[in-house]
């Protein structure tokens, strides 16, 4: 947002005719703000990353634990692609979960709430009516997440009983 508004506020003082002098520091305020957003992206992916083998090593030791306290009499009663499917592939999403989703949700809950503010400063009317819409397009995709969530779950159960059979 940071480098937004100071290339805005650059280009207007190019259209309004002003030197060069008057607003070398928003060009330079753009440039800092770029790069600090580029090592927060960094930084978060990083945290990420780590976040998702942490949670997917401690989901695998206690599917492994689970199993061995099961015994051997479940594995024979049960079909093995069905556990492979869940133990390899269903973890192996929770990277895209805790790598990808929950970073980008913290970052599409803030983000509005910074130029919110910003908005209120310039044109409280228009933040106002921004406010009222936004969390509709907060909600948005969880109201179409719980719409398709019956065909998600039954894309699961039909993988799980294909990885049995092979």
């Amino acid at each position: 947002l940071a480098s937004f508004v100071c290339a805005g506020r650059a280009i207007a003082a190019v259209f309004a005719g002003r030197p060069l002098i008057d607003f070398w520091f928003l060009i330079a305020g753009a440039a800092v703000a770029a790069v600090v957003r580029g090592a927060l992206l960094h930084l978060r992916e990083i945290a990420g990353e780590r976040t998702a083998a942490a949670v997917k090593q401690a989901l695998r030791t206690r599917l492994y634990r689970h199993l061995l306290i099961l015994g051997p009499g479940y594995l024979e009663r049960h079909r093995t692609g069905e556990l492979v499917a869940s133990a390899v592939d269903g973890v192996e999403q929770l990277e895209t979960y805790y790598g990808k989703y929950l970073p980008q949700l913290l970052v599409t809950v803030l983000a509005p709430i910074g130029i919110l503010i910003y908005l209120w400063s310039l044109d409280p009317p228009l933040a106002v009516v921004m406010g009222v819409f936004l969390p509709l397009a907060l909600i948005g995709p969880w109201l179409f997440r719980k719409a398709t969530s019956s065909s998600g779950n039954w894309h699961w159960r039909a993988y799980a009983s294909f990885a049995a059979l092979v």
